[in-house]
């Protein structure tokens, strides 16, 4: 299905939006959190 394609680059731009939204402090727990989670 195209949505296999479209989501991951979907979720990646909204992902990038609210890490840009957030101080430094809660990006890097963003990103562990997401490494953990992966």
């Amino acid at each position: 299905m195209i949505w296999n394609a479209l989501l991951p680059m979907l979720w990646k731009a909204i992902r990038d939006q609210l890490i840009d939204g957030m101080d430094g402090e809660g990006r890097r727990m963003w990103r562990r959190s997401v490494r953990s989670g992966r």
